[in-house]
């Protein structure tokens, strides 16, 4: 009668059986789906390769939201995916789309959009 092994043990006796298939070098193409990487893969350049916003929202100056909740912010414009990015007036908010670029980074934030009482999209 075998003894019985804890799931760890088990486990390592599992992967003990398995070997490593050696490395390959293969084209990109459609042959790789279902296969997996020998070692990580490291982005030559950032991708999209300019300041973006991870989400809907609102883009503002942070100092414009330096006093007590709640804000009201006219909207200055609209910055979907795909486009140029504008500037943010002082005072002001920009409507900003997930993927959207983000012209100047500094002292700015997105508001989520489900952070406030005002649809991002039009």
């Amino acid at each position: 009668m075998s003894t019985l092994r804890s799931i760890s043990a088990h486990l390592d006796a599992v992967l003990a059986l398995a070997s490593t298939p050696p490395a390959e070098s293969a084209p990109v193409d459609a042959s790789l789906i279902g296969r997996v990487l020998a070692a990580d893969a490291t982005a030559r350049f950032p991708v999209p390769p300019h300041a973006n916003s991870a989400m809907d929202g609102f883009l503002v100056h942070a100092a414009d939201l330096s006093s007590t909740a709640p804000w009201t912010l006219p909207v200055a414009g609209d910055v979907p995916a795909g486009a140029a990015p504008i500037a943010v007036p002082a005072g002001h908010a920009v409507r900003i789309m997930t993927g959207a670029p983000v012209a100047d980074t500094a002292g700015m934030l997105v508001v989520p959009v489900e952070n406030t009482t005002t649809p991002a999209c039009r």
